[in-house]
């Protein structure tokens, strides 16, 4: 049986690896058929949009992790999320509608279940 990790809420510290995860999961969808999106000139002009976005606890974007068990410091896989506004309507008076971000679990962390505990993690 696989020993799976505790499921955390992102934090700022984990900007730089989250973008590193964000561009596994880029490379693999677009691999050898894009060269702009294997590009990572962006990560320097994201990173600190997406420290800033971590860093607001009471936010409409959360993340989670899962540490990665083998290499310290390093995250086997992220999930984000976030709360958009619209208008109101029947069955949603407040117009608060949330997006999951699909996460995304780089070889060979994956298929231990960690896609499903972040789904689920509460922040």
């Amino acid at each position: 049986m696989r020993d799976m990790s505790l499921v955390r809420r992102t934090a700022v510290a984990d900007a730089e690896e989250v973008l590193r995860l964000r561009q596994v999961m880029i490379d693999s969808v677009f691999a050898g058929r894009d060269a702009a999106a294997a590009s990572t000139a962006w990560h320097a002009e994201s990173l600190p949009t997406l420290r800033g976005r971590l860093a607001e606890p009471d936010g409409d974007f959360v993340a989670f992790v899962v540490e990665h068990p083998e290499r310290p410091g390093a995250l086997a896989a992220p999930a984000a999320g976030t709360v958009e506004y619209r208008i109101g309507r029947s069955g949603n008076p407040h117009g608060r509608v949330g997006h999951l971000i699909p996460p995304w679990i780089p070889p060979p962390s994956g298929g231990g279940g960690n896609g499903l505990l972040r789904s689920r993690a509460r922040g």
